[in-house]
């Protein structure tokens, strides 16, 4: 099971008081159209694990999204370049619209700021990343269950220049060893900053990668970025070690999750939702525990100022 959530498309629509309708690109000014940089798709499942972690769409609302200028912007259509949408939150949700890097910047140092000292804990893009293809169809993953390193890494960066214009993955195999090179594009959108990207992107294609590795049956994974350009250097590198599966083992779960594919999400699902409604109530009873320490320390100070006054 996943954790209940309501994430249908007429409580997004109401939120973002908006029901996106295409007009003609030729009606407004080009400078308020997002750029083509960033796959919404990017994004979709960040948001709706950040719905799990606060239990509601409104909150991530009002915490992740919130503070983000976005008004008067518009984004192109997904079936027709030629026509525009007006740029709600809206589109967060769903795949294949496309957006600029400084918004993509913006929403992910929101995310690691408010994220943080959730269930998620102190790396929260990084565990967000982690569960990136939680949201996935289970048919879509099984086929990349049986992919090597080599074949995985080609797929890696034709998939990268699927989902993002902005940079350039370059990586290199070793014996259980991967160093992956990122190049930001000179030409992109910035960061408020006026930075190319900055460490949450990061932390968050940490996620990302580590989740993918995982998929295709790598064990003991470790992920390491060594450089950053968001740190001023000239591309970030990310040191990736790891210990491939058996074939026999290997093999084993490809047959599994071939005949249920369900079954493996379904059971890493309930155990997320464990894992929330068991930090929720520690956390709740910490704060009640809080409280009632307050009121203890309160109560004393009256009864020895009424000792005193006495």
């Amino acid at each position: 099971m996943k954790p209940e959530i309501d994430i249908t498309d007429e409580l997004l629509s109401k939120l973002c008081n908006i029901r996106p309708s295409a007009i003609s690109i030729d009606n407004v000014d080009k400078g308020d159209i997002f750029p083509r940089e960033i796959n919404t798709a990017n994004f979709k499942s960040l948001l709706i694990t950040s719905v799990e972690v606060f239990g509601s769409v409104e909150k991530v609302f009002s915490s992740i999204l919130k503070d983000i200028d976005v008004d008067h912007r518009f984004i192109t259509a997904k079936d027709n370049p030629y026509q525009v949408e007006p740029f709600s939150f809206w589109h967060l949700f769903q795949d294949d619209y496309w957006i600029s890097n400084t918004l993509s910047t913006s929403i992910l140092d929101n995310a690691g700021e408010r994220l943080r000292n959730t269930v998620l804990g102190e790396d929260p893009l990084f565990q967000a990343g982690k569960r990136f293809g939680a949201h996935f169809q289970p048919w879509k993953l099984t086929a990349m269950k049986m992919m090597n390193a080599d074949v995985f890494l080609r797929f890696a960066v034709k998939k990268n220049s699927q989902m993002n214009k902005i940079k350039e993955i370059t990586p290199f195999l070793g014996k259980n060893h991967v160093t992956a090179k990122a190049k930001y594009y000179r030409n992109i959108t910035r960061t408020k900053s006026g930075a190319l990207t900055s460490k949450s992107i990061c932390h968050w294609y940490r996620g990302c990668m580590h989740f993918y590795l995982n998929l295709i049956e790598l064990k003991d994974i470790r992920i390491d970025e060594t450089a950053c350009t968001a740190d001023g250097e000239d591309e970030c590198v990310f040191e990736i070690n790891y210990k491939p599966l058996s074939f026999p083992k290997k093999i084993r779960n490809f047959l599994f999750h071939s005949l249920r594919p369900d079954f493996a999400m379904n059971y890493e699902n309930a155990l997320w939702a464990s894992h929330i409604s068991t930090f929720n109530a520690e956390q709740l009873v910490k704060e009640r525990t809080a409280e009632l320490v307050d009121t203890n320390e309160r109560l004393k100070r009256e009864i020895e100022a009424r000792l005193r006054a006495e």
